[in-house]
């Protein structure tokens, strides 16, 4: 499991700026992915090439 850093700050003072580490970025691209494979893998495959060149946006 990915162990993400959480940071303590004081209420009257402003958090400092967060930005993803690498792995969290790797690891969000290959959640897209597999998302975009699972979505719009299965529309893609699910209609004749016809169709889909037809359905338009």
């Amino acid at each position: 499991m990915l162990m993400t850093e959480q940071y303590k700050y004081d209420r009257m003072d402003e958090p400092e700026a967060c930005f993803p580490t690498d792995t969290e970025i790797q690891v969000a691209d290959q959640l897209r992915h597999q998302l975009e494979e699972r979505y719009l893998g299965a529309i893609a495959h699910g209609l004749p090439k016809a169709e889909r060149s037809t359905q338009g946006g």
